[in-house]
């Protein structure tokens, strides 16, 4: 009876070898976090303390971890209902990156109903064993008009992990104010739509809201950090604009795809819409993004009979949310410096920038960027001194507002044609010197007969063809390497631990059938 009691122990223990040690290992736990700053900024990583409750915030957060971090664990921030995470500006699903922009954490938003939410922070397997980690996170969203009172501070606070005691209040507080109306001789207006996508950009602009009787209008449009182009997606709707520049009412949709008129490379298009009278419309239309740009600038123009021209001007920034890292061209420039055709970044291109009387050069590296260091804000003009080799150089001078969120410029360069060698001349006809047949009585002079194969010796044998002695080795060769590969795919470790868990059950059915 021992012996079977041992038998069975024996076995258990075995078969508990097996299994993988991170089956039991311990469940993932909520992290010990504090919050070294809160605050809410503007798109220009700017502290804030009064928006008005229409417009888009960053929530930014610095913190620091004293635990030892596993892979799976986590912490959680409860977003406070004066906050609305449920709106386009939020975006629902980010991470959390390190110095090398590896990813080290994930992060997912769940709004609630009635304003505010959950921001659930989990890591992985880049941060399991460190400690003492700092790091930050933001993400964008708007007030919510039913939870704040305009006009007065309101105070936001987060919770972290559902304790109370780990609490934290946005500092300073901020006002929600109501949204500013727009003018009332405005005739054109343009703005970006949140956009969560990295590569396209969405527009809006707002045509006669004032109602002014225009005639012979025309939309002129222009990307001018020239790092992307329009998609074919234009909408004109009427509509009936109230006093703050906001739409009341929304009225019929007309396909103008027709109208619209590109340049070559689609970075501007001109609109006719002649007579609209006292109509108000709203045009909607998209962009592309090259390369993961995170702003894009674009102007709009409207030109009609007996009106000064109406300009209006809009950046499109992409609302990222996440952390770790701050992008790399706030304050500064960067050109980007491309094929027309292919889009790679050509190397070797030189740059003067200028502003005011001072000026600097900047040369683009291997992936086409030349990137400055951190400017004075304002306007800089660009011109090409040397263009990549085997390029054509360019002579346009390019205008960049450079913001705290940077400057971006993109120049397609387009490649020099080679000229063909000349072919030379051929030589000019010559007679060609005439063979004289040979006389009759001259002895016709016979071919050589190629030697006959030699025969071997034994009668009947046929006589093979010369074998090439180097791919008979070759194939030798193959065969001995064959042979001393190992197989790949062997799992030796398997098949011992399959045998010993075999050998064990036999046991065990052998004393089962001893005691019987």
């Amino acid at each position: 009876m021992r012996k079977k009691r041992y038998v069975i122990v024996l076995a258990i223990i075995l078969i508990f070898a097996l299994i993988p040690v991170g089956v039991f290992a311990d469940e993932n736990k909520a992290l010990d976090v504090q919050l070294t700053k809160l605050e809410l900024q503007n798109d220009k990583g700017e502290t804030i303390t009064e928006t008005s409750i229409g417009s888009s915030f960053k929530l930014f957060a610095n913190y620091t971890i004293n635990d030892i971090i596993h892979t799976g664990d986590y912490f959680d921030m409860v977003v406070p209902e004066q906050i609305d995470l449920s709106s386009a500006f939020t975006d629902y699903n980010f991470t959390l990156n390190d110095s090398e922009g590896e990813v080290i954490a994930h992060a997912a938003v769940k709004p609630s109903e009635t304003g505010g939410g959950i921001i659930h922070i989990i890591f992985n397997e880049k941060m399991n064993g460190k400690a003492n980690l700092q790091g930050n996170l933001f993400f964008y969203a708007k007030g919510n008009e039913k939870a704040v009172k305009l006009g007065e501070a309101t105070p936001i606070r987060v919770v972290l992990n559902n304790n109370n005691k780990n609490s934290y209040n946005v500092s300073p507080p901020v006002k929600f104010t109501p949204n500013k109306p727009v003018s009332g001789t405005e005739v054109i207006g343009k703005w970006a739509n949140p956009s969560k996508s990295k590569d396209r950009a969405d527009w809006r602009i707002r045509i006669n809201k004032s109602g002014q009787n225009l005639n012979n209008v025309v939309i002129i449009d222009k990307i001018k950090s020239d790092n992307g182009e329009y998609l074919p997606e234009f909408e004109l709707q009427k509509v009936t604009f109230a006093p703050d520049g906001n739409i009341a009412n929304y009225g019929e949709k007309i396909d103008v795809s027709n109208k619209v008129k590109y340049n070559e490379d689609k970075t501007s298009f001109t609109l006719e819409l002649g007579k609209i009278g006292t109509q108000g419309y709203l045009l909607s239309y998209a962009t592309t993004v090259n390369d993961e740009d995170p702003i894009q600038n674009n102007s709009a123009e409207l030109r009609a009979d007996a009106i000064a021209p109406g300009k209006t001007a809009g950046v499109w920034l992409y609302k990222a949310a996440g952390g770790g890292l701050d992008t790399e061209i706030n304050g500064k420039l960067r050109i980007r410096k491309v094929d027309s055709e292919t889009g790679k970044g050509l190397a070797g291109a030189k740059f003067k920038v200028t502003k005011g009387d001072k000026s600097f050069e900047l040369t683009s590296n291997d992936k086409g960027i030349a990137l400055s260091d951190s400017l004075e804000l304002g306007e800089y003009n660009v011109t090409e001194i040397t263009a990549p080799k085997g390029y054509k150089a360019i002579d346009e001078v390019y205008t960049v507002d450079v913001t705290s969120n940077g400057g971006v410029l993109t120049i397609k360069n387009t490649k020099e044609k080679k000229e063909e060698p000349k072919k030379p001349e051929e030589p000019k006809n010559t007679e060609t010197p005439k063979v004289e047949e040979p006389k009759k009585d001259t002895p016709e002079i016979k071919k050589p007969e190629p030697p006959k194969p030699v025969e071997h010796s034994t009668p009947g044998t046929p006589v093979l063809p010369n074998t090439d002695k180097n791919s008979t080795q070759k194939e030798q060769a193959q065969q001995v390497v064959k042979k001393d590969v190992p197989n790949t795919g062997d799992k030796e470790d398997i098949v011992f631990y399959s045998m010993l868990l075999m050998f064990t059950t036999a046991m065990i059915v052998r004393f089962k059938k001893k005691n019987n």
